[in-house]
Parts: C-alpha cells; sequence; structure tokens
C-alpha cells in the first residue's frame, strides 16, 4: 500500500486537471484556431481567381483543406484511444503521460513551421501530433480519481470537464490575436527606439546637436542628425572623449569594410 501525503495526492490531482484543461482536447477549439489560420493565408494559395467571397473568410478549397485537417485529426485521437490504453497498461500513467507531453510539445513545434512540399504538410503533421498527445495525457489521468475515494466522482468529474474545457485556448487565442493587432497598429512603436531618444530629453542635448546653435541637417530626422552631429565631432576631435576607431572605415566601400581587420 502506497504511503502518500494528502497535499501531494491534492497537488498531483490539481497539476492533472491543468494539463488536461490546457493540452488533453484542444483540438476539438479548431473553430477559433481556424479563423486566425484563415486572417493568416493558411492555404490561401488555393484560392484562384475571385473565389474569395469576402475579405477574412476563406474560399471553398481552402475552407475544404482546413476541415479535412480537422475531420482527420478528431478521427486519429478517438482512434487512438485504444494504443494508448495498451500502452498505458504496460508503462504506467508517469511515462504515458510523459509520452504524451512530448509529442504534444513536437505538434506545436512542427505546426507554425509552414512548410508543404509533396505529402508532407506541416500543419497537419502538427495537428495530428496535437491530437495523439492528447489521450496521452488524459487517460492516465483518471486513475487519480482513487487519491481520495470520498471524492472519487468529485475528481473525476473536474479531470472530464477539463477535458470537454480545452478548447478554450484556442479562444483565448484568437481573441489575444486580435488584440494583438489592434496593438500593432496603434500602440505599437513603428520603428525601434534608439538611445539617443531618450538620452536628449534627459540630459537636453546630444553632442553637436540643435541645442548648441547648429541648424538641423536637411531631409534627416532628429534621431539621425544627433547621429551625424556626433559623428562628425568624434571626427574633428571637438568631443574630449573621442574614440579614435569611429570613423576608420567611414568612406571605404562595404566589401572593404568587410575584409579589414576592423571588421573581425
Amino acid at each position: 500500500m502506497l504511503q502518500v501525503s494528502s497535499s501531494k495526492r491534492l497537488v498531483q490531482v490539481v497539476v492533472s486537471v491543468f494539463f488536461n484543461l490546457t493540452c488533453a482536447g484542444v483540438i476539438f477549439g479548431f473553430a477559433a484556431l481556424k479563423t486566425v489560420l484563415v486572417k493568416e493565408g493558411v492555404y490561401s494559395e488555393l484560392c484562384e481567381g475571385d473565389d474569395h467571397p469576402e475579405i477574412g473568410r476563406p474560399c471553398d478549397d481552402q475552407d475544404l483543406r482546413l476541415n479535412y485537417m480537422f475531420t482527420l485529426s478528431t478521427v486519429i485521437t478517438n482512434v487512438a484511444a485504444l494504443p494508448v490504453g495498451a500502452i498505458l497498461d504496460r508503462v504506467g500513467p508517469k511515462y504515458t503521460s510523459l509520452l504524451g507531453a512530448i509529442i504534444f510539445a513536437i505538434g506545436n513545434l512542427v505546426f507554425p513551421v509552414d512548410y508543404r512540399k509533396g505529402v508532407i504538410d506541416t500543419y497537419f503533421v502538427g495537428y495530428i501530433c496535437l491530437a495523439i498527445g492528447g489521450p496521452l495525457i488524459f487517460l492516465p489521468s483518471f486513475h487519480l480519481s482513487n487519491t481520495f475515494p470520498a471524492q472519487a466522482g468529485l475528481i473525476l468529474s473536474c479531470v472530464t470537464g477539463a477535458f470537454d474545457a480545452s478548447s478554450v485556448p484556442y479562444l483565448l487565442y484568437d481573441v489575444v490575436y486580435d488584440r494583438l493587432v489592434v496593438f500593432q497598429m496603434t500602440i505599437a512603436p513603428s520603428a525601434s527606439y534608439l538611445r539617443e531618444d531618450f538620452e536628449e530629453r534627459a540630459e537636453g542635448a546630444l553632442p553637436g546637436s540643435e541645442s548648441e546653435g547648429e541648424a538641423p541637417i536637411p531631409g534627416s530626422s532628429p534621431v539621425e542628425d544627433s547621429m551625424v552631429r556626433g559623428l562628425e565631432a568624434n571626427l574633428s576631435g571637438k568631443n574630449e572623449s573621442r574614440d579614435r576607431v569611429i570613423g576608420v572605415m567611414f568612406d571605404r566601400s562595404a566589401s572593404e569594410q568587410i575584409g579589414s581587420t576592423w571588421f573581425v
């Protein structure tokens, strides 16, 4: 008879329910994932001419291809229950769940690769891996209902309920995807921040900037103007902390710069 503390058993149940909620049946959230895939143009090359009924909606061939991927994965996840049961009897729940986690991780890594050549399609391969990994994670959780015999029904309900609700992650992803697009189009910076952007505000001005009475360089941004002024000051010796390396290859071609010892 195993001697396992009640706190450890409780942690095992909670973690198992969490894993089932986030992994076991995610393929059944395909309706939400499909929206994102269509927006990303997955299989849009199957559409010819004006086959698109409207922007953001799939054409017939694209829709059939995506639906076929879901149908095939659904069949596989149900058929996989038999071999998963055999594996569970042979190696036990620990290693069965570990195998499922590995296959599920592979599916998540392969799915977004977007490699399609011949019979190889990473969207299909990745989604099928998710379909196989789900039962490998879900079925080994059933025995945890015996951890607290008085609450066996409640624990089993939580496990199966987590599996049924595991389509939620893709729904949340769909919501986050739309919010992310809005953020990138409105709030996110259109160009990379440079240190000079904020040093000008914090310290007043950079060496050789407009604050020293010099007119800005026509056709350049404030950041570019500051960089050019700083370089000129460095080369002319106006900057007390002059770096003698800066400007050494300034008048050389790209090939000469790469082939020089300075590039190394």
